[in-house]
């Protein structure tokens, strides 16, 4: 038997008790590792969304000011689409 700490408090565990608390351990120890790599793309992804939804809202004000009557704006629209 081995006494340990958990959370400031003793227990005392048997040796398989505590091989299986060292491999839940090394697993949470993991699983946060996953967690904060997707939460780090998550937020590279917001950072991309953001800019994106600025640029729409610039686009969409230059509609506003009446760019679609503006010179070249045919031909924009054309090499968007591909012709």
């Amino acid at each position: 038997m081995k006494t340990i700490q958990i959370k400031g408090a003793p227990y005392i565990v048997a040796p398989e008790v505590l091989s299986e608390i060292v491999t839940l351990r090394e697993k949470v120890g993991d699983l946060n590792d996953e967690v904060e790599q997707h939460a780090s793309t998550v937020r590279q992804q917001q950072k991309v969304i953001e800019k994106l939804e600025q640029r729409v809202a610039f686009l969409n004000c230059l509609e506003a000011c009446g760019v679609d009557n503006w010179v070249g704006y045919e031909d924009a629209r054309d090499m968007m689409e591909g012709e």
